[in-house]
């Protein structure tokens, strides 16, 4: 996943403690397809109750991907949750 970096952030939540996270900025020809992008994300994400920690500002949608459950760390359904997110991608960008 050469697209997708590793982050380390400070987690609101628990003093001392680094959220460690896949993360990826996700840029679009428009606001109105990032906006559909986030729109199709979110009905996967309640379909398998992984829900992504993301920003949109105008074109770009930003995606930080980590486990609440195993602590802010990245597991196997944050790797196959951002695989979901680039295929989607593809398919707004037209990308093979």
């Amino acid at each position: 996943m050469p697209d997708w970096t590793i982050e380390f952030s400070d987690d609101p939540q628990l003093a001392d403690h680094k959220r460690i996270e896949l993360t990826r900025d996700f840029v679009f020809a428009s606001f109105e397809k990032a906006i559909e992008f986030m729109n199709t994300v979110a009905k996967q994400a309640t379909q398998v109750d992984h829900h992504p920690r993301w920003m949109n500002l105008w074109r770009t949608v930003t995606v930080w991907l980590s486990t609440w459950d195993a602590g802010h760390r990245v597991t196997d359904l944050d790797i196959q949750f951002a695989k979901f997110m680039d295929r989607c991608f593809r398919t707004f960008t037209n990308k093979k």
